[in-house]
């Protein structure tokens, strides 16, 4: 199609969707401006919205009629369970400061799965704290059992000291429920961990 030819069916789609052509378009209308009395209801809306989140969600009195009040829906506590309560000033919580993880074989990678725990070595050793039968910090070596689908056969203490009895068996329970990758064999993991109050 040559450019004139295409050019004038453009033209003629154009006039074909404006009518037949001959009318000429009706003009834009002018775009509406803001009264007055709007520009300054806005502002006091402003105003009073502003004011309202200053006080926690209650409506100021001579905003009434201007804004609605926060209608904060209520929330079902009933099943959250006992709050922790948080520890007082200088009270020992505890942590885990060094985690270490040997494997044999050493191609067999355990690390990732070991450092996903700590978080529950730290609930052991932070109940023992709330029990008051551990006493200070320590450490603890727990040699680990994995068999070949990544199971865990065995777990038992292996050295360390100053670690409660309780926080160990807890460890070993942790342990016992752990998924590690399949060695493909029977695979042994020594872990070191130390605990400061």
């Amino acid at each position: 199609m040559r450019g004139g030819t295409w050019a004038a069916a453009i033209a003629f789609s154009i006039a074909a969707c404006n009518g037949d052509g001959a009318k000429p378009a009706a003009a834009p209308l002018p775009a509406p401006t803001p009264s007055a009395p709007s520009s300054a209801n806005a502002a006091m809306i402003e105003d009073c919205f502003l004011r309202m989140q200053m006080n926690y969600g209650t409506v100021p009195a001579d905003c009434t009629g201007v804004i609605e009040p926060v209608k904060i829906p209520p929330v079902d506590l009933s099943d959250a369970g006992p709050l922790t309560p948080a520890p007082a000033h200088g009270e020992a919580r505890g942590d885990v400061t060094r985690l270490k993880t040997t494997s044999e074989p050493a191609t067999f990678k355990a690390e990732r799965v070991v450092a996903s725990l700590r978080p529950r070595f730290r609930q052991c050793y932070r109940k023992a704290l709330d029990d008051k039968t551990q006493n200070g910090g320590g450490d603890v070596v727990i040699g680990v059992i994995v068999a070949a689908n990544g199971e865990v056969s065995g777990a038992a203490p292996h050295g360390g000291s100053g670690i409660a009895k309780g926080a160990i068996d807890c460890m070993i329970h942790v342990l016992k429920n752990a998924q590690f990758d399949a060695p493909g064999g029977v695979a042994t993991v020594l872990i070191e961990a130390t605990f400061t109050p």
